[in-house]
């Protein structure tokens, strides 16, 4: 069957509930999240002091997400230690997230990514 036509969900997500452990700046999540900001290849989400980087995004009403995009460090843009992400953890209605609890958490989805540039994830 023909892909269905995807729906940004960004008017769904509750801003004030956004959070994102290890950021490198706080506000960073907006340029993974929000039109304008996501789109300029260098505005990026960058961790702090690792590789590891949780972001957890509530939404204002239900939704059933299908696929997650995940564009990697374009080469004319990244910082020398960049990268994109190798591994992946969806976790669904979890009200707080820690690196603790998500070592000991089972995640609805893991994906492992190759490395490419850009990645769609399907989020079933």
């Amino acid at each position: 069957s023909p892909r269905r036509a995807m729906l940004d969900l960004i008017e769904h997500v509750d801003q004030r509930s956004v959070e994102c452990l290890n950021a490198l700046t706080d506000e960073s999540w907006r340029n993974a999240l929000w039109p304008g900001p996501r789109d300029q290849a260098s505005l990026t989400l960058v961790s702090d002091d690792d590789e590891e980087l949780i972001l957890r995004v509530e939404f204002s009403s239900n939704v059933r997400p299908r696929a997650v995009k995940i564009a990697g460090a374009s080469a004319t843009h990244a910082r020398e230690d960049a990268s994109a992400p190798r591994v992946v953890k969806i976790f669904v209605n979890a009200p707080s997230l820690s690196f603790e609890n998500v070592a000991k958490r089972r995640a609805a989805q893991v994906v492992e990514l190759d490395g490419d540039d850009e990645g769609e994830l399907d989020v079933t």
